[in-house]
C-alpha cells in the first residue's frame, strides 16, 4: 500500500496502528514513509505517542518529508521531551533536514544534554539550518571549545562555518580550535575559519 501511494488507504492503515504487534505498527509507519503524502501527517504525528520507542523512532525519521507547522511542533516536542534517547536524536536530525528555524531554541538546549548522541545530532541540525540559527553561536562556541566528545567539537566547527558567517566571535573560536587535541577537529576548524569571514 505504501508503494502504491494512494491516500485513500491512509484511514485503514491508521486503524492498523491499534494492533498489539509493534513490529506491525512500525511497518505501517514505514508504509506511510513510502507514500510521502500529506494525508499521512496526522497518523505519523499520532504515532509519536506510541508506547514502543521503535515505532516512535520511525515516525520522527519519516516526518522529515514535511514542513507543516504541526510536524515541526511535534518534532520539537519529541527532541525535547521523549524518554527515548534515539527518538530525541532522530527528531533533532529531522528538524535539521527540514531546516526548521522554529526549532533553534530546542536544539540549543540539546547542546547541553548529557547524551553525546543528542548533542551531535542537534549540532548537525543547527549546521543544516545555517545562518538563520545565529542565536546558537554562543552555544556552538562552547561545544567547540569545551565538549568532551571530539565528534561534537568536530560538528560544532562545521556548524560555526555555516551559522557564524560574518560573526567575529565564531572566527575567533575556530582559531582557538586549531589547538584542539584531536587532528580532525583542528583540520575542520582550519577549513571553516575562512567560511565565517564570508
Amino acid at each position: 500500500l505504501g508503494r502504491i501511494g494512494d491516500p485513500v488507504a491512509v484511514p485503514a492503515m491508521a486503524e492498523c496502528m491499534k494492533k498489539e504487534d509493534y513490529w506491525f505498527r512500525r511497518s505501517v509507519v514505514n508504509a506511510f514513509h513510502e507514500m510521502k503524502h500529506e494525508a499521512t501527517i496526522p497518523p505519523l504525528v499520532e504515532s509519536l505517542q506510541d508506547e514502543e520507542p521503535y515505532v516512535r523512532r520511525g515516525a520522527v525519521q519519516w516526518l522529515k518529508n514535511f514542513k507543516q507547522p504541526e510536524v515541526i511542533a511535534a518534532l520539537i516536542k519529541a527532541t525535547s521531551e521523549d524518554k527515548d534517547e534515539d527518538v530525541r536524536m532522530y527528531a533533532a536530525w529531522s528538524l535539521g533536514q527540514i531546516k526548521a528555524v522554529e526549532a533553534v531554541p530546542a536544539l540549543i538546549n540539546n547542546l547541553s544534554d548529557s547524551e553525546f548522541w543528542i548533542r551531535r545530532s542537534s549540532t548537525r541540525a543547527l549546521h543544516e539550518i545555517g545562518t538563520a540559527a545565529k542565536e546558537a553561536i554562543p552555544a556552538l562556541i562552547h561545544g567547540l571549545l569545551h565538549d568532551d566528545d571530539y565528534d561534537v567539537r568536530l560538528k560544532a566547527a562545521s556548524a560555526l562555518g555555516q551559522v557564524g558567517v560574518g560573526a567575529e566571535e565564531a572566527t575567533t573560536a575556530l582559531i582557538q580550535a586549531l589547538q584542539d587535541e584531536h587532528h580532525w577537529v583542528r583540520q575542520n576548524a582550519s577549513w571553516c575559519v575562512g567560511e565565517t569571514k564570508g
